[in-house]
């Protein structure tokens, strides 16, 4: 696959593509290399939580919202030949079996689930800034090149959720339990998005050509319970500097690429990366330390 290339496959497809370094693979490479080698290898599986699958629905409830009826329907107890009993009872265990042959290679939703995602489709609609930074964006397309660090080039992978390369961004859409600028902050820290974005922001300023390459991105992060709350957030305000944001998150992607390099050069994975006689001197993180007055600091 030649450099700067844009592809509109299949997700299985993009995920197949193992030869190129993708953002979870950055994320497995910021724990160790043995992490990475076993992500790689299929040995690191992650089994879909309920929320996982919400927020899969809620990605095409917004992005492809038209595509949702083709690959979602909802199941409701109602419907059922006797809703007051259970799914053992003959009438009704033939009801479901039908109704999932009827509906073969959809994803069944029960009708509070069904109801959850509507909800949260309906806040992000509604909220004018994210709606109209969704309109005119690529959704769901991959993006394939090589990048050149520490003297390697390095073939790396990545699909933002949506990207708009006449006025440069591209979005990432997350669900969350508070939207509010402290608890999405706190969460970005987390699950380190920071270094996720930072790895689309400077792989796609690197892959597309001029007059194409992202000036900023925006979180658009929508609450997953009532009152479905959607705030969005830019991750780089100031056009004339890198945002703290993409400098803590390149710094981070850094060090997944030089480990990946290391890696491939000595071709022996290492685990987390200590004092050379492997033991550690272990900290309490900062706010369980007790200060003379024995409050918490």
């Amino acid at each position: 696959m030649e450099n700067k290339i844009l592809v509109k496959d299949s997700f299985k497809d993009y995920l197949g593509a193992k030869d190129y370094l993708s953002s979870s693979d950055i994320s497995q490479l910021l724990k160790s290399q043995k992490h990475f080698e076993a992500y790689h290898s299929g040995k690191i599986t992650f089994e879909e939580t309920t929320s996982q699958k919400i927020g899969t629905a809620v990605h095409c409830a917004i992005l492809e919202p038209n595509e949702f009826g083709n690959l979602y329907v909802m199941f409701s107890k109602l419907s059922l030949p006797f809703p007051d009993s259970t799914m053992a009872k003959k009438e009704n265990k033939e009801w479901y079996e039908n109704f999932c042959e009827m509906n073969l290679g959809k994803t069944i939703l029960n009708d509070e689930e069904f109801k959850k995602i509507k909800e949260i489709q309906k806040s992000v609609f509604s909220n004018k800034i994210a709606f109209d930074l969704l309109q005119g964006c690529l959704i769901e397309n991959s993006f394939y090149g090589e990048i050149d660090f520490e003297g390697e080039k390095i073939k790396i992978r990545m699909r933002p959720d949506a990207i708009n390369v006449e006025q440069g961004y591209f979005i990432s859409l997350k669900t969350t339990q508070d939207a509010s600028a402290d608890g999405f902050g706190n969460e970005c820290a987390k699950w380190k998005y920071h270094a996720k974005e930072s790895f689309y922001m400077h792989g796609l300023r690197y892959l597309l050509p001029d007059g194409q390459k992202p000036n900023t991105g925006y979180f658009i992060a929508v609450e997953n319970q009532s009152p479905y709350l959607c705030q969005v957030f830019d991750m780089n305000e100031d056009r004339e500097i890198v945002s703290e944001f993409f400098e803590v998150g390149k710094h981070l992607v850094d060090i997944a690429f030089s480990r990946y390099n290391d890696l491939i050069k000595t071709k022996v994975a290492k685990g987390y990366e200590y004092e050379s006689n492997g033991i550690v001197q272990l900290k309490l993180p900062k706010y369980a330390v007790i200060n003379s007055n024995n409050k918490l600091i």
